[in-house]
């Protein structure tokens, strides 16, 4: 399967058709966000149509998945904190200011995971707790 990942808005997405090439994507979205000191949200998605957003740029991240596209319903990623402070803070694909709630945060070695998992089987991935929202 193929993934297609948007790292800037103003940039075609870069098609993954493999897990080498998705922890290059991923690494060097990352050290592109460490670098301009500013979180971004990555979109990942499937030929069906199935999205995955992931914050890149530190040790910790959050996901949201949705099916096919940008309806309803949408699952956040779960984690250890049940508090909603301090809110995640990044752009997604540099532009959109967005903040997330700190029970969803993950580590980010998770969520690389939960990301490998959407390329084998282009579905929620199991591998992490979801929130339905």
């Amino acid at each position: 399967m193929s993934l297609r990942i948007t790292i800037r808005e103003d940039e075609s997405p870069l098609v993954v058709e493999d897990a080498n090439y998705l922890d290059e994507v991923l690494n060097t979205a990352s050290e592109e966000a460490r670098t301009r000191e500013k979180l971004n949200g990555v979109i990942i998605e499937s030929n069906k149509g199935n999205r995955l957003l992931l914050v890149v740029g530190t040790e910790i991240t959050v996901l949201v998945f949705n099916y096919g596209g940008e309806d309803p319903p949408y699952y956040a990623s779960k984690g250890a904190s049940n508090n909603d402070e301090p809110l995640m803070t990044c752009y997604i694909t540099f532009q959109h200011h967005t903040e997330f709630s700190r029970r969803h945060v993950i580590p980010f070695a998770e969520g690389v995971r939960a990301v490998h998992e959407f390329l084998d089987t282009d579905d929620l991935p199991r591998c992490i707790n979801w929130e339905e929202s």
